[in-house]
């Protein structure tokens, strides 16, 4: 056995998600999960996840679901989201929502245009927008938690939001040909923004960018790069969202420069 990973709601409903390295230990598991599943209220759902590659990535590629129901339900914003073993959500909700409300508050009123939500995940920020813009987009590489997405706008009769599955520097450059953005919240893993894709955004000169950081190493080397493409910092804000550690989120508003007459 390689993790035993633990994810709950608010509820305090259990999502179990064991990661193994071997096939054959999968059948072993089987049976004491079911015991353990069956003995406990809390748990609503177990899966089973073989991994055999060495890597940072906690699930491997053969992740089943065994007992209970598919994803949880957790609501933030006033949304119900699914969330199924490899969906993005925050595990720090009240900081999460302390984090999105700033975010928002940076962007500002939208309400006759379409903002771009890239690295979406299960499209939290794109959801939680969608009644002050005329269109959210959200960009995720993740099928499942697009899938999710895709699923809980449905459930929650959110009609203008649209959901792209693909990577963001891929996507983002064919999206903007096509789709004329005021704003971009881009909401990044700790590897930061490709550069192919800000220089999208530079191209397309696009007029506001919120930028949600937990890395600020990679943080620093993207606005950089921004600044030295005609881009201002407006406003920054700090979120504790794991306190005791080392690790913080960084909110930042940053605008194009208008050009000198």
């Amino acid at each position: 056995m390689k993790h035993v990973i633990v994810r709950n709601n608010e509820k305090n409903e259990v999502m179990l998600i064991i990661v193994v390295s071997k096939k054959s230990q999968y059948n072993q598991l089987v049976k004491v999960l079911e015991k353990l599943y069956n003995e406990n209220k809390f748990i609503k759902s177990v899966y089973i996840s073989v991994k055999i590659d060495a890597n940072n990535v906690i699930l491997g590629e053969d992740t089943k679901h065994i007992f209970g129901d598919e994803y949880l339900k957790e609501e933030m914003e006033g949304i119900k989201f699914n969330i199924y073993p490899d969906s993005f959500f925050q595990i720090n909700k009240s900081q999460a929502i302390k984090l999105y409300d700033k975010a928002i508050e940076f962007l500002g009123e939208s309400r006759n245009n379409t903002v771009i939500d890239a690295f979406s995940g299960t499209g939290t920020i794109a959801m939680a927008l969608s009644s002050k813009v005329r269109k959210a987009i959200g960009i995720e590489s993740v099928e499942s938690s697009v899938n999710a997405a895709r699923e809980t706008a449905v459930e929650n009769k959110i009609d203008n939001v649209e959901f792209i599955n693909g990577k963001v520097e891929k996507v983002l450059p064919e999206l903007l040909k096509k789709e004329k953005a005021e704003a971009i919240i881009f909401d990044p893993p700790r590897r930061g923004i490709d550069e192919k894709a800000l220089r999208s955004v530079v191209k397309n000169k696009i007029k506001k960018i919120v930028y949600i950081s937990c890395n600020p190493a990679t943080f620093a080397r993207d606005t950089k790069f921004l600044i030295e493409n005609g881009y201002r910092l407006e406003k920054v804000s700090a979120v504790d969202m794991f306190p005791q550690t080392n690790h913080v989120e960084c909110v930042v508003l940053m605008s194009k420069v208008a050009p000198t007459k």
